[in-house]
């Protein structure tokens, strides 16, 4: 895909891979919508796709709530007339044994890292198959690959993300529409340090080295596409 002039958006924008990813698509001629619960840091990211020469939309939005995601897809409609580039990157959600874990907290991280996906995927798809063109990227984890103890609610999420990404690509395969799903492993952001607080942060990827294999992606050729990303560290 050509990205000078693609328009993207990315979810989970306001800090981590998110607003680096956001950063990298403008600094490559993308005009981006920015899409997180907390405006303050939308805008500071706002602040630098603007000064890259492109134009940004902020677009507050809690994406557990049907209402505003649906507000938040007919803002882009209006002001981008579609999208080229829809990364769904926000995630997250509750932490800790099973036996703790209250329903609703199991039923909010689904929520937020599969549920909103497939709304947000579903309202911008028809347009990239009207157009035969369009990239859509899932930000998952290795930790779709594995589970890990205090993990039940986030693995289980990126388990079904996978599943949900891996049947999208085949349905979209020939129709123009590239899906590629990401899977990196611990990578120096608030939530990681949280998790891992033992870890040390310069051994751990870095959300840069993420934005760069996701442009590689998104710049292959049209006659290939690159439908998974497993991202490790080289010194864990």
């Amino acid at each position: 895909m050509e990205l000078e002039g693609a328009r993207a958006l990315v979810t989970g924008s306001g800090r981590g891979i998110g607003a680096t990813l956001a950063l990298a698509l403008a600094g490559s001629g993308c005009r981006v919508a920015l899409v997180s619960r907390t405006e303050s840091q939308l805008d500071a990211v706002a602040a630098g796709v603007t000064a890259a020469g492109m134009r940004a939309l902020v677009l507050p939005a809690d994406l557990t709530r049907p209402d505003e995601v649906h507000g938040l897809v007919r803002k882009v409609e209006s002001e981008f007339g579609g999208i080229d580039i829809l990364i769904n990157n926000a995630g997250g959600g509750a932490f800790g044994p099973v036996i703790e874990l209250t329903e609703n907290e199991f039923e909010r991280t689904l929520e937020l890292n599969v549920t909103s996906v497939f709304r947000l995927t579903r309202a911008f798809l028809p347009g990239m198959l009207q157009r035969k063109q369009g990239h859509i990227v899932m930000m998952a984890s290795t930790a779709a690959r594995r589970g890990f103890s205090g993990g039940a609610a986030y693995c289980a999420a990126k388990f079904a993300l996978d599943g949900f990404a891996q049947s999208l690509f085949y349905e979209t395969r020939q129709s123009g529409v590239r899906v590629t799903t990401v899977f990196p492993s611990s990578v120096n952001t608030e939530l990681m340090r949280r998790l891992g607080p033992a870890l040390d942060p310069d051994r751990m990827i870095q959300p840069a080295d993420v934005a760069l294999a996701v442009l590689a992606a998104l710049r292959t050729d049209d006659r290939a596409t690159v439908k998974e990303i497993e991202i490790w560290g080289t010194n864990p």
